[in-house]
C-alpha cells in the first residue's frame, strides 16, 4: 500500500474494506479492495485470488476494471480498481421516491449488457 494515499473508506463487507486511494507515481484516483484475514484464512484467499484471476479474464464498459492485484510486505491482499464515483446505491440514497424513468432505463440497459457479458462467458455474480 505504500504507492497509494489514503483518502477515504468507501465501504465495507464481510471479507474486506474499499477505500478510495491516489495512487503516488500516476495521482490516478483509484479505489482499493483490502480482504481481511487473507494471509490467515485459506477460504479468503481463495476468493480473493478468484475474485482476481476472473476480474483479470473480463474486459467490458459496464464492469469495474481490476487494475493491479498485489500483496504488501505483510502479506495482506489488496485488489487496485478504477475509482467510479458513484453508485447506483448512492443514486437511490439521493432519490427516495425513485429514480427518473430515463435514468431507470439507462441503468438497466447498463446491468443487462453487463450480465449478458458475464452470462456468455458462463460466469454468474452472486451479488445481482
Amino acid at each position: 500500500m505504500q504507492g497509494y494515499e489514503f483518502l477515504e473508506q468507501l465501504g465495507e463487507g464481510a471479507y474486506g474494506a474499499v477505500w478510495k486511494c491516489r495512487d503516488r507515481d500516476t495521482g490516478r484516483i483509484v479505489a482499493i479492495k483490502g480482504f481481511k484475514e487473507a494471509h490467515k484464512d485459506a477460504v479468503v484467499m481463495h476468493l480473493a485470488t478468484r475474485e482476481a484471476k476472473l476480474l483479470q479474464s473480463i474486459a467490458h464498459p459496464n464492469v469495474v476494471t481490476l487494475l493491479k492485484a498485489f500483496r504488501s510486505q505483510s502479506n495482506h491482499t489488496y485488489l487496485v480498481f478504477e475509482y467510479m464515483r458513484t453508485t447506483v446505491h448512492a443514486l437511490l440514497d439521493r432519490q427516495p421516491l425513485g429514480l427518473p424513468p430515463p435514468i431507470t432505463k439507462t441503468i438497466a440497459w447498463q446491468l443487462l449488457r453487463a450480465m449478458t457479458y458475464l452470462h456468455e462467458r458462463k460466469l454468474i455474480h452472486r451479488d445481482v
